[in-house]
């Protein structure tokens, strides 16, 4: 038997993992009978990722069960009706324009030494999951920037699937060499711009690694609110 609210969570899933989010209206045996259905559904290799708030009961059986408990992340909304002008002048170019490999590649630089924690994904893997999670048009979100011939990180602005004007980005980040020298500061105000004006979005979610501080600073500097903090418990079947 499937948990009464089991409608108001979000599944994500490819051929290496399955992740639920927003548990936060699941009571702690709904979560719990949840982990138990999942872990029978899985397949050998699969991983599991349960993203609790604040739910301690259910922390504690999914620590009984196998599951580990790995990186803790914030989110924060704040409305795009006006935003602060920041120039730029960067160039933006889609997957579709530089082809998945320099893609990858550019984006598995923004991951190296990344405060959000490793992954236990490949960046096929990662592809996988854009394109599973964004569906249809995902090219249009998969978006490298370049400061003259130089490709300088990755940003992916959506309209979160199922919405209508819910901003989100799936990921946001640079290669090691461009950070700390405030190019995250222009880089995320033009995201915003993009979301608002090329995607239709009202407002935006953002989320990030609570160790994250850089960024954490720069959803503040954009007028976000911090709105829910999550932690994820993963298995491996």
């Amino acid at each position: 038997m499937m948990p009464a609210e089991e409608g108001s969570i979000k599944r994500i899933e490819g051929e290496k993992y399955i992740t639920i989010e927003d548990t936060g209206r699941l009571s702690a045996p709904d979560i719990c009978s949840l982990a138990d259905i999942l872990e029978q559904d899985a397949s050998p290799g699969q991983v599991i990722t349960l993203m609790l708030e604040n739910q301690p009961e259910a922390a504690v059986y999914l620590l009984n069960n196998g599951f580990t408990r790995h990186n803790t992340t914030v989110f924060y909304r704040n409305s795009l009706k006006s935003l602060r002008s920041v120039s730029s002048s960067y160039t933006w170019k889609t997957v579709s324009e530089i082809g998945e490999p320099l893609f990858k590649k550019v984006w598995e630089q923004s991951m190296n030494d990344s405060p959000n924690g490793r992954s236990t994904l490949t960046m096929d893997d990662h592809m996988e999951s854009v394109k599973q999670e964004l569906g249809k048009g995902y090219e249009s979100s998969c978006l490298t920037v370049f400061e003259e011939s130089r490709p300088i990180g990755i940003v992916m602005p959506h309209i979160e699937p199922g919405t209508e004007k819910e901003g989100r980005i799936f990921y946001f980040g640079l290669v090691p060499e461009e950070r700390a020298r405030g190019k995250g500061t222009l880089l995320f105000f033009d995201a915003l711009r993009r979301l608002k004006h090329d995607f239709g979005a009202s407002s935006h979610i953002g989320s990030t690694s609570i160790h994250n501080k850089a960024m954490l600073r720069l959803f503040e500097k954009a007028g976000g609110v911090q709105e829910r903090v999550t932690t994820a418990y993963k298995k491996r079947k």
